[in-house]
């Protein structure tokens, strides 16, 4: 699991979002991953919630603003009261980037940064895709 700190602030009426995101690989289907993303709740400042984003291609040269237009990033609006959010159907064997917005009636944060400011994101490689079904039963077998 990979984790930030957290500290939050309020700029202008918007929520400044300095996030802790954490990523937990979960085992899915043979075809698929789930990643949990989990972080630090943001209180007051009238939060309308939070945004999860994620792309195979790094975000870190991303506004928030092109973020949201591009069609390659994967947006997802989770409720004020949530701190963890399961990612599903993900490709097996392939890196995905995650970066955290929250909202308020005022409008949307900038992404999540740590604690000296620096813009941040979580990658992670989901597993192989594994095989589990069983072999089928043999036929036409004969005893010796």
């Amino acid at each position: 699991m990979k984790t930030m700190r957290v500290i939050r602030s309020f700029l202008g009426g918007k929520v400044a979002l300095m996030a802790a995101l954490a990523l937990t690989l979960a085992a899915g289907p043979s075809w698929a991953a789930t990643v949990t993303a989990s972080w630090n709740p943001i209180t007051g400042f009238d939060l309308g919630g939070y945004r999860l984003f994620h792309s195979t291609s790094s975000l870190l040269n991303m506004t928030t603003a092109q973020a949201m237009v591009n069609p390659f990033v994967v947006k997802t609006d989770i409720s004020s009261a949530a701190t963890t959010h399961i990612v599903s159907s993900l490709s097996a064997s392939t890196v995905y980037f995650f970066r955290l917005t929250a909202y308020n009636t005022a409008g949307q944060s900038e992404f999540n940064r740590d604690l000296a400011g620096n813009s941040v994101e979580v990658s992670t490689r989901t597993p192989a895709a594994v095989d589990t079904l069983s072999p089928a039963r043999p036929k036409n077998l004969r005893s010796l």
